[in-house]
């Protein structure tokens, strides 16, 4: 991880992530994380059945993460990971 120093677009790049990172991020990780709080006890009785959610919903509780790295790096987004 870098800090943004360089080309006009990673400040635009920045400003973005961190837009994201307080409009949307935080909203999506907390919704989440409540859900997978209230899913994950059920995942013992269906393991099976519940991985994909629950790793859904793990990924989102870290959105906020990968929003904070891209804004330190200055890094458009890369898609789909």
């Amino acid at each position: 991880m870098t800090l943004v120093v360089g080309t006009p677009f990673s400040i635009i790049w920045a400003t973005f992530w961190f837009l994201m990172l307080i409009l949307v991020a935080f909203w999506v990780a907390l919704i989440g994380g409540v859900m997978y709080v209230l899913i994950v006890p059920y995942s013992a009785f269906a393991p099976d059945a519940l991985a994909t959610c629950l790793n859904f919903l793990f990924k989102c509780m870290q959105f906020p993460l990968y929003c904070t790295v891209m804004m330190a790096d200055g890094k458009p987004w890369d898609g789909p990971s």
